[in-house]
């Protein structure tokens, strides 16, 4: 089923997309109108440049505020070398106790403003942190904008026969809304119903015990070495395809009492015999037969050359011999 991804409103609906028509993989089937999601990818880019420039500012204010703070705690320097010479003086009575104020005043002012650089460059980590954050959730915010704009385009994901249309051109979708449905070519499946006595039988033939919880799928036909062969009758058409062995269901069927195997034909449509063979699609009746591997020491006989359990064979002479079986 494609499903859409976003809202928006169809602007395009590929001339492909009809009911029937066999579909490549990749083939761009609907447009969804991607303006919105341009703008969203557009913002998100300007957000990110206005935040990278915010994080240069940055940089260069700690850069200015470094180089004015050696400036000023030279100049602190100077100001308590100054601020001492004076108290000498004034505790000798040379200077004004006034003159010793304003010393006092102009040392602790310089004080303040190395106090003041140290204090901003101490909120540039913190700051630093935030941006690098802010810029980390803007470019979340451009990867969704981009994926939302990739939404924006359905393609098939893989080559496909179109079953149901659900949109039109012009038509406003909302996200999870389902617009069409395919089957896929690839590969067809089919499920048949065998009595368990049957398909007991058939399992005889594999001769080893395996777990099946612990089997890849795949090795599942290499294991029961199941052969598989799918008919199909029409009228006087009678068409064949060799498949394999798949899994079996779950389960069994509480009514019939039959266990649901299912068996797959690679590629059907390239084995399309026009008049002879035709593809085999969806809902489409068909009989399956399985065989295992010969069961060894094990002879098929008719049933009428059984009699009461016992058969008649012949010995080295030619001379009829009644044998239980």
């Amino acid at each position: 089923q494609a499903v859409a991804e976003v809202n928006g409103k169809v602007v395009d609906v590929s001339p492909l997309l009809k009911k029937g028509e066999i579909i490549k993989a990749g083939t761009v089937l609907i447009r969804i109108d991607p303006t919105p999601y341009q703008l969203m990818v557009a913002q998100s880019e300007s957000n990110i440049q206005n935040i990278r420039a915010q994080m240069e500012e940055l940089e260069a204010v700690e850069r200015n505020q470094k180089s004015l703070l050696e400036i000023e705690e030279k100049t602190l320097a100077l100001s308590r070398k100054e601020l001492e010479r004076k108290e000498q003086l004034f505790k000798r009575k040379i200077i004004a106790e006034s003159d010793y104020d304003r010393e006092q005043a102009s040392y602790y002012q310089q004080l303040i403003k190395v106090q003041n650089l140290k204090n901003a460059l101490n909120l540039v980590p913190a700051n630093r942190k935030a941006l690098t954050a802010t810029l980390a959730m803007n470019r979340v915010k451009l990867e969704t904008a981009e994926l939302d704009l990739e939404y924006t385009l359905i393609r098939a994901p893989i080559n496909c026969r179109i079953t149901e249309i659900k949109v039109e051109k012009s038509q406003f979708v909302q996200k999870g809304q389902v617009l069409a449905g395919a089957d896929g070519t690839d590969v067809a499946e089919i499920q048949a119903q065998i009595s368990i006595d049957k398909m007991i039988n058939l399992l005889k033939s594999v001769g080893q015990t395996a777990s099946i919880a612990r089997l890849d799928f795949k090795a599942l036909q290499a294991i029961f070495r199941l052969n598989a062969r799918v008919k199909l009758k029409i009228g006087e058409l009678e068409a064949h395809w060799d498949a394999r062995f798949v899994r079996a269901d779950a389960g069994i069927d509480p009514q019939t009492r039959t266990v649901g195997i299912i068996v797959a034909v690679d590629d059907p449509y390239e084995k399309i015999r026009i008049g002879d063979r035709p593809p085999l699609v969806r809902n489409m009746f068909c009989e399956v037969e399985l065989s295992g591997r010969p069961l060894f020491r094990k002879i098929i006989i008719p049933r009428s050359a059984l009699h009461d359990g016992r058969v008649y064979t012949l010995d080295p002479h030619n001379r009829l011999v009644s044998k239980e079986i």
